[in-house]
């Protein structure tokens, strides 16, 4: 069914990996929203000091990038606040949970299978609510169904929610560990944005079919540049989330 509507490393595959892009104007817009599904977008801190963004999945899961995961060799933690905003979470104080489980692949760079799942010692998503998941289709290629939502540090400094929708992806490349790398040049992502979701609507349904990854370009003989922001989807991606409604 179809939804309603810096320096750079070189992969194996000679591909230069950069930050992320913004294509002409930033359309990303900052809302402030409880309601579900905006809601269940949050943010996510770490033990590495960094911060990403992440969703609620399942009643106690939150599914992010993979390369949100912190070095997990020794005293490791992740902390997600649904719907943060200036600080806390707009559902009220307190209103977060820390990670005790993740399943994933950390990585440290673009990849189809860059994501993970994560379990909180809280149940958000009894009162929250969560995304469902989607399979992705070859039929949705340049049709612009999709919304992304997270937190970029370069929209109020990430300390609040900005979304951005009619966002289509134009090619795919696969990927191992059942991976797909989703390119986009019209969603506008940045450092803060990874992780987070891009969703479609079934009807009153929103699912994720993607997380944010990263920013390729693909330098092509003799001159020229293909230049997108990744998103990971595809089997593997869905094979995880099932896995961990169904584990955890």
């Amino acid at each position: 069914s179809l939804p309603s509507a810096t320096p750079s490393l070189r992969r194996f595959n000679r591909r230069h990996v950069k930050p992320l892009y913004v294509f002409g104007p930033d359309d990303r817009q900052v809302y402030q929203d409880v309601s579900y599904p905006w809601g269940c977008v949050g943010k996510i801190y770490n033990s590495d000091g960094k911060a990403g963004s992440g969703a609620l999945i399942g009643r106690d899961l939150v599914v992010t990038a993979g390369h949100v995961i912190p070095d997990t060799s020794q005293g490791w933690w992740m902390r997600f606040v649904p719907d943060y905003f200036d600080g806390q979470s707009l559902h009220g104080t307190g209103v977060e949970s820390y990670v005790s489980d993740v399943k994933g692949y950390r990585v440290s760079d673009v990849a189809g299978y860059d994501w993970a799942i994560c379990k909180l010692y809280t149940g958000l998503g009894d009162s929250l609510g969560f995304f469902g998941y989607n399979g992705w289709s070859s039929n949705w290629e340049k049709q612009n169904y999709w919304t992304v939502a997270g937190y970029p540090a370069a929209i109020a400094g990430g300390e609040r929610p900005s979304w951005q929708s009619g966002i289509d992806y134009h090619d795919e490349d696969g990927d191992s560990n059942g991976g797909e790398e989703l390119e986009s040049n019209t969603a506008d992502v940045g450092p803060g944005n990874s992780g987070g979701p891009m969703f479609g609507w079934w009807n009153s349904d929103p699912r994720i079919i993607a997380v944010v990854s990263g920013e390729e370009t693909e330098y092509q003989f003799p001159a020229s540049s293909d230049m997108n922001n990744i998103f990971a989807s595809v089997s593997g991606f869905t094979n995880l989330i099932a896995w961990g409604r169904t584990n955890w």
